[in-house]
């Protein structure tokens, strides 16, 4: 007979627990039908992979300390995964848990975590719409650092937010595991967006005509070409706008790629924002050769746009260097 419980693997469709913890655990069931999607790798010829969406699973959690910067939860001394990891239990202890003294919080609690764009928008504000209807009695909270894009797009949605302090004593708290579909945008998350986003009409229409050709650069981000500057110019002679997203109030951005009959863009967080492009839509991803992931490609299929992907090569330094005779010849084919 073990001494100790054992921590046993908890994934989509799996439900168990420790012992110790079982009657600590309320689980909430999604209505989801199954779907496989297929994507051929971006780099690697002759590679197809596949994907599995499965229903997603809440976790309604008694007595647990939340930590309202990353969305993790801790049962003790233990760390309680509710993203990134295949595991809701680790064996691991945090000594950090055992000397703080985290604020008690009464009620069901969900925290909004401050991550990167790409995640927030595609993984992370869909669980907020989720909970939000399924759960109406729950309280949100967040970390005094949350970004602005995330603050402005709760208060369209009309989700109202408590900041508070890092670390919560819950008496109830709201866990999503989300880490397989990682990379992976979610059909059902995206078709909530785009229903509860552009529901009212709110961007189908503009006093003037629009810019609808954009050009999306990196500026002093990662990944940055080398001869950005280059590609500046020559689209612009194609009658590309082009924008940098870093300062642009987010309801800005929707209204932009709404409004886009063409979108042009490295690989990047804002791409992220094509989820709200029409139908029909025409988007270009400058692919890094060194850098794989289709998760823009998979996008742009759940919203029908018409995707296409040109490689950019690298310098010297393995900085991303793009073919601008390539690109604007295939653009201004394109534009025409």
């Amino acid at each position: 007979m073990r001494k100790n419980p054992v921590t046993i693997n908890l994934g989509w469709g799996s439900h168990y627990f420790e012992n110790k913890i079982y009657d600590r655990v309320n689980i909430l069931v999604e209505e989801f039908e199954s779907q496989t999607i297929s994507i051929s790798d971006p780099t690697i010829e002759n590679i197809v992979h596949r994907h599995l969406y499965e229903p997603r699973h809440l976790y309604v959690v008694k007595n647990c300390v939340l930590n309202t910067f990353t969305g993790k939860a801790a049962l003790g001394n233990r760390d309680l995964r509710s993203t990134g990891a295949p595991h809701l239990i680790s064996r691991r202890r945090h000594p950090r848990f055992s000397w703080l003294q985290p604020r008690k919080q009464a009620g069901l609690t969900y925290v909004i975590p401050s991550v990167p764009y790409y995640h927030w928008l595609i993984e992370e504000l869909p669980l907020v719409i989720s909970v939000a209807r399924r759960l109406p009695e729950v309280n949100f909270v967040h970390d005094p650092r949350l970004p602005n894009y995330a603050r402005q797009a709760l208060k369209l949605l009309g989700v109202e937010s408590e900041e508070t302090t890092r670390l919560l004593n819950c008496e109830r708290a709201v866990l999503s595991l989300r880490d397989k579909d990682t990379g992976w945008p979610r059909p059902d998350d995206v078709q909530l967006l785009r229903d509860k986003i552009l529901a009212g009409g709110a961007f189908q229409t503009r006093d003037k005509k629009g810019d609808s050709k954009i050009h999306i650069i990196r500026g002093k981000a990662q990944r940055s070409p080398t001869n950005e500057n280059e590609m500046v110019r020559a689209l612009n002679k194609v009658g590309f706008t082009t924008l940098d997203l870093t300062d642009l109030p987010w309801i800005k951005q929707v209204d932009l790629f709404f409004h886009a009959d063409l979108v042009v863009a490295q690989h990047g967080a804002g791409l992220s924002n094509v989820v709200f492009c029409k139908p029909g839509t025409r988007v270009i991803e400058l692919s890094n050769p060194s850098y794989s992931n289709p998760c823009f490609e998979i996008l742009a299929k759940w919203v029908d746009l018409k995707f296409e992907r040109l490689k950019i090569g690298e310098d010297q330094n393995s900085n991303p260097l793009i073919g601008v005779s390539e690109v604007y010849r295939t653009l201004t084919l394109l534009s025409n």
